[in-house]
C-alpha cells in the first residue's frame, strides 16, 4: 500500500493510530473473493481505502485514482455472501467451504469491523446467536426462538402449532425431527428443549470453525461493547 500517513484519534480510544492509503482491485464477477482476500492483510483495517472495479472483461469501470465509494462495494459484497456462504430463511448462518480457508474467514471479520467503523455498517443479516458467538465465544440469545425464525415457515407453524397445543396426530412433527436427524421422538415435554438444542447445533456448532477464526478480529472492535449493547445493534444500526 501507498506510504501515505497520517493521525487518526479512535472516537473509543485514547490512543492513535497511523493509517496508511491504499488501493484495492475488484472484479464485478468476483466481488466476494477479491475483497476477502485484500482483507485477509491484517493491515487493512486500519488504512484508508480506494476502490477500482473492474467489468468481467477487463475494462476499468471507474478510473485510476477516482475513489469507489466503501459503501457501494458493501452493497455489492454483502448480497454475494449471503447467497453463496450463508443459509437459513430469515436469519443467515454462514457455512463453511473447503475453498474459504482462514485467511478468508478473517478478511470477512476485518470487512465487518472497517465496515462498522468507517459507516457504522453492520451486517444484521447474520444471526445474533452466531455474531454474539463469535465475538463473546458463547450466545445468551435464546436459540429456540432463533431457531423458529430460521426455518422455513411451513416448518414454523407446525412446529409454534405443537408448542401451543400438542397434537395428537405427530406425523408431521417426526418429518421435521427427520430432517434435523433428530432420533428422540418429539413430546409436549421434551419439544421446547429440543428446540432449543436443533437451535444450538444450527447457529452454533455447524459455523463454530467460522465463528472462532473472526472471533480475534471481531473482538479487536466490539469487544468494547457490553453483550447488551452489541445485540442492540440489531435493533437499530446504520446499515
Amino acid at each position: 500500500m501507498e506510504n501515505d500517513i497520517d493521525v487518526q484519534l479512535d472516537e473509543r480510544s485514547s490512543s492513535t493510530r497511523t493509517t496508511a492509503s491504499g488501493q484495492i482491485t475488484i472484479r464485478r464477477d468476483a466481488v466476494m473473493d477479491d475483497l476477502t482476500a485484500a482483507f485477509s492483510d491484517p493491515t487493512v483495517t486500519n488504512c484508508r481505502l480506494s476502490f477500482c472495479m473492474f467489468q468481467p472483461h477487463g475494462e476499468v469501470e471507474y478510473e485510476q485514482g477516482v475513489n469507489l465509494d466503501f459503501k457501494d462495494v458493501l452493497d455489492l459484497f454483502w448480497p454475494e455472501f449471503i447467497s453463496t456462504m450463508t443459509r437459513g430463511n430469515g436469519l443467515k448462518i454462514p457455512i463453511l467451504r473447503g475453498d474459504f480457508d482462514r485467511s478468508r474467514w478473517e478478511g470477512v471479520g476485518r470487512i465487518i469491523c472497517k465496515g462498522w467503523k468507517d459507516l457504522n455498517y453492520f451486517p444484521k443479516m447474520l444471526a445474533p446467536a452466531f455474531m454474539e458467538t463469535a465475538v463473546y465465544g458463547k450466545t445468551t440469545v435464546d436459540t429456540k426462538e432463533a431457531f423458529l425464525q430460521w426455518i422455513p415457515e411451513a416448518e414454523r407453524e407446525v412446529l409454534e402449532a405443537a408448542l401451543h397445543e400438542f397434537p395428537t396426530d405427530t406425523a408431521e412433527l417426526d418429518d421435521i425431527f427427520r430432517r434435523y436427524r433428530c432420533r428422540t421422538p418429539p413430546t409436549e415435554q421434551n419439544l421446547p428443549r429440543l428446540l432449543t438444542a436443533f437451535g444450538h447445533v444450527e447457529f452454533v456448532q455447524r459455523s463454530y470453525y467460522a465463528a472462532m477464526t473472526m472471533k480475534p478480529v471481531l473482538k479487536s472492535v466490539f469487544g468494547q461493547f457490553s453483550r447488551e449493547e452489541f445485540l442492540a445493534l440489531y435493533d437499530n444500526p446504520r446499515e
